[in-house]
């Protein structure tokens, strides 16, 4: 199984996120968006911890 931190949902980001979550092999375990609205809509479309920072994200994501 290969975990992935997902950083920014913007554009390409969302499209790539859900690639991996839609893959057998694949997991999102965390997301990463500066942006709180975009943040919110990560968390809720992959049911996974969101970080306002890349550092918060890489200290407390299973994928690190």
């Amino acid at each position: 199984m290969v975990k992935c931190d997902l950083v920014s949902g913007r554009g390409m980001g969302f499209r790539h996120g859900r690639n991996f979550h839609n893959h057998s092999r694949a997991q999102v375990v965390a997301v990463y968006d500066m942006d709180p609205d975009l943040l919110a809509k990560l968390e809720d479309e992959f049911q996974v911890p969101g970080y306002a920072t890349i550092e918060e994200m890489l200290e407390n994501s299973s994928a690190s």
